[in-house]
């Protein structure tokens, strides 16, 4: 595993820029002849003639705009995908190639560079090797399949090679023509499947191209060559990206720091990480609004969606054909509007994108994206680098560093050292001070700051006595009842945490937000964790007594609040209070947002208030959230959508239990 560079020369193979770059299948490049590049890119579709540029131009221009064209768009690109075997613009059919008549032929760089657009010929036959020019009956067609894509195999490989070792005086042609140099390094390990075992990581893929790219289109900046929108109109002005960087930073302060680290420095800051959590969870929110046309902002919410469905934890058969189509449909979208089939646009689709394609079936191949990914490859760079010291001799320094782990993790692993070797002091068993465990509370911890004798006001206690009777109405109990029994004393809690989940949560930080403390030091950044995500309703099953159960269905919405405090009742010793009768409940109190029950972990969420305090139990808060502020909205960003990221620890150290969130 490694980045795009670092696979290509392991599998020792032209890769990116190349006429075959993919290592994945052998679909072949275009280059822009006309502007004279020497870069070769790999849309699905090659570049209009000159003539039906013009007319797609005219035929553009001629069209009413309006969000309806979305759908009439996305069938035109289907139809023009049709098995690889249609024109761009569907006037006029590609020649189709006949596999008895046609005849392995690999043209010469000069043949193809004489082209607007390859014209080279699809082999078909592996028998006989003839390099001849290249004839119009055998030509490639101006379109690729996305779904149909010429998988390389293990036997292809072999046999590319094959054919350079029986052609040595024309070597170097049937290297250009299948991107293959050579025998790979690899070639002693017999499990490796040249084809399979080498997949795109996403990391490289999505968060440290892709995504920085796709900024740098919608802010006119892409690749420093400014290019104008073409027919299409996407590029947000630099005014509102100011405006993004400022909010992005602000959202810093309402963000738990378990989610991400700090953003406020801009998009010239971020590593992959912040581009994750930027891309998938923030950029919904802050471009909501932004493009002059709004298909370019449902096709940013697309990609941030792809990034979920990537990031999964587990994968079903279904869940990666809807992720095929959904990568798909927004790769036929981001050529038809952003490449738009013209020759001078041909950099906005590099290898990276057409690498979109091979995710699904590098998941089917080599498991979910989190099996390979390389964030703790770089982690390991990170160490490296800062542990270089030598400045007459990197290299030995290195190779000596590198040694010198591996004999610690050898020597730990062959005689049960790791906890000796550990540089840090290993965690001691149990809680530490200032953190308690409940009865009825598994896995959930409470810390300080903790006051014994906190007496709530009266709206508060008359919220728990509605809790216990909306609970327990059915054996009898009232609000009066209830609050003539309950004690008028609580233990407040300020934060909690729930083993396992990483859920961290605690009241709003009253401490200074001034950017300097009293001697001038810079103030560390505050993080708040105090908006929760909670079911509004659920399907409750109270047991009144041990014999006496009752179940209540209800339809089950999400709602998000403000966690105000946490109360720790002893519940008195009274039948008309059911099971909890004689226990110690922990109560959440909680101002709701004004959210309607959507749920921010599928869709883009906001609201302008908070509503009435309510009263439940911690049970049943279920995830911290953040927020983002647009003037008077509030956006909710929900991680809950069964993705995982990247949480980097110091090397060697076990993660800390007194993080401060």
């Amino acid at each position: 595993m490694g980045d795009i560079i670092a696979i290509e020369k392991m599998l020792n193979i032209k890769g990116h820029n190349g006429f075959s770059p993919c290592r994945s299948c052998e679909i072949k490049g275009v280059r822009n002849i006309v502007d004279g590049e020497t870069i070769y890119y790999v849309p699905c579709a090659y570049p209009l003639d000159r003539d039906d540029e013009m007319n797609a131009e005219a035929e553009e221009s001629s069209e009413s705009s309006g969000d309806g064209g979305t759908e009439a768009d996305a069938q035109s690109e289907d139809t023009s995908m049709d098995g690889g075997n249609s024109d761009v613009d569907g006037s006029d059919a590609a020649v189709e190639v006949d596999p008895e008549a046609a005849e392995e032929t690999f043209p010469d760089e000069t043949e193809i560079d004489m082209q607007s657009r390859p014209a080279s010929p699809r082999p078909a036959s592996d028998d006989d090797v003839e390099l001849n020019s290249p004839d119009e009956s055998t030509v490639e067609p101006r379109s690729w399949d996305p779904s149909n894509l010429p998988l390389r195999t293990d036997e292809s490989f072999d046999h590319v090679l094959k054919l350079i070792s029986d052609n040595p005086d024309n070597a170097e042609q049937i290297k250009f023509y299948h991107g293959i140099k050579g025998l790979p390094i690899l070639r002693r390990v017999g499990s490796l499947d040249r084809a399979r075992s080498y997949p795109w990581d996403v990391m490289h893929l999505l968060f440290e191209n892709i995504a920085p790219n796709l900024v740098k289109l919608w802010s006119g900046e892409y690749k420093k060559l400014r290019l104008d929108c073409g027919s299409e109109d996407y590029i947000i002005p630099s005014a509102q990206w100011e405006e993004i960087k400022e909010e992005t930073a602000e959202a810093m302060k309402y963000i738990p720091s378990a989610f991400t680290r700090s953003l406020a420095g801009g998009f010239s800051k971020f590593n992959a990480e912040g581009w994750c959590f930027w891309t998938a969870y923030m950029a919904p929110s802050l471009l909501r609004g932004r493009f002059p046309d709004a298909k370019f902002y449902h096709h940013a919410v697309e990609f941030a969606d792809i990034i979920k469905m990537t990031l999964k934890l587990e994968h079903t058969l279904e869940e990666l054909q809807k992720l095929r189509a959904a990568i798909i449909k927004w790769v036929l979208f981001y050529e038809r509007h952003y490449y738009q089939y013209s020759e001078h646009r041909l950099s906005i689709c590099p290898l990276v994108i057409h690498g979109l394609l091979h995710i699904v079936d590098d998941i089917l191949n080599c498991g979910p994206s989190w099996v390979h990914w390389t964030f703790y490859v770089e982690r390991a760079c990170g160490f490296l680098k800062r542990s270089l010291k030598a400045r007459r001799y990197p290299w030995s320094n290195l190779n000596n560093r590198v040694l010198a782990m591996e004999y610690i993790h050898q020597l730990g692993a062959r005689y049960d050292l790791e906890e000796e070797l550990l540089t840090s002091k290993p965690r001691s068993p149990g809680l530490p001070a200032g953190q308690k465990e409940y009865p009825g509370y598994f896995g959930t911890v409470v810390r300080s700051p903790y006051q014994k004798d906190h007496a709530p006001d009266a709206p508060t206690l008359g919220l728990v006595a509605a809790y216990f009777v909306q609970m327990f109405n059915a054996l009898g109990l009232t609000k009066a009842a209830a609050l003539k029994v309950l004690p008028s004393f609580f233990a407040a809690l300020g934060r909690f945490k729930t083993r396992g989940r990483r859920l961290h949560s605690r009241r709003m930080d009253t401490r200074s937000t001034a950017p300097t403390s009293r001697r001038g030091y810079p103030r560390k950044l505050l993080r708040s964790s105090a908006y929760v995500r909670k079911p509004l309703f659920s399907t409750l099953m109270i047991q009144f007594t041990k014999q006496q159960r009752v179940s209540h269905t209800i339809k089950c919405t999400e709602s998000y609040g403000l966690l105000v405090e946490i109360l720790t009742c002893d519940v008195p010793d009274d039948a008309k209070f059911g099971v909890f009768s004689g226990t110690t409940r922990l109560l959440a109190v909680i101002q709701p947002c004004n959210t309607a029950g959507r749920d921010a972990a599928t869709g883009v969420v906001a609201y302008t208030r908070l509503q009435a305090s309510l009263v439940v139990d911690l049970n049943a808060i279920s995830a911290v959230v953040g927020r983002i502020r647009r003037g008077e909205r509030w956006y909710i960003v929900d991680r809950t959508d069964g993705t995982i990221k990247p949480e980097l620890v110091p090397q060697a150290e076990p993660d800390s239990e007194d993080e401060e969130i």
